[in-house]
């Protein structure tokens, strides 16, 4: 597989909706921008922020980096100001209808005042009207769950 043309299909400004739930919070949906782009050194920086529907208040944001590898692998490196740092290892595929699935999973590191989570997984599939990705996380008091959705649409494609 061609790292290029999982850089052209990744790379973009996505903007939409997304929501959450999960068995100890009521269910919510927010507004959401995704920024996948390259940097000089190759790698795919990543920025995502969340608003509340009704006001635009901020509600979360995350950053970080998407190395890919030779072999379809990929790492995600993320930090969310929540002191959560993921480091993530996965796979990158191109699946028959020309889009781009990645999909990673970790161990998150926690700062001492952070909540303990157990366990983050992350899917993202990318195709030319944009993105839609599938987190489930696992804490101390829940098994790994379905815990954000969203399906965004790529509004300028950045490289």
């Amino acid at each position: 597989m061609e790292n290029g043309a999982v850089i052209e299909a990744v790379c973009g400004r996505f903007v939409g909706r997304g929501s959450g739930t999960y068995p100890t919070i009521a269910d919510f949906e927010y507004n959401e921008i995704t920024i996948f782009s390259l940097s000089k050194k190759g790698f795919i920086k990543y920025s995502q922020g969340t608003t509340s529907i009704g006001d635009d208040t901020p509600m979360h944001q995350e950053m970080g980096y998407l190395r890919l590898g030779a072999d379809q692998s990929v790492e995600f490196l993320v930090v969310q100001p929540t002191g959560l740092t993921e480091v993530s290892v996965g796979s990158v595929a191109i699946l028959g209808d020309g889009s781009v699935e990645i999909s990673s999973g970790c161990v998150p590191m926690s700062s001492p005042s952070a909540k303990a989570v157990r366990r983050i997984e992350r899917k993202f599939t990318f195709d030319s009207l944009g993105l839609a990705y599938w987190i489930s996380m696992a804490t101390n008091d829940v098994f790994l769950s379905h815990h954000l959705s969203g399906v965004l649409t790529r509004k300028v494609s950045v490289n």
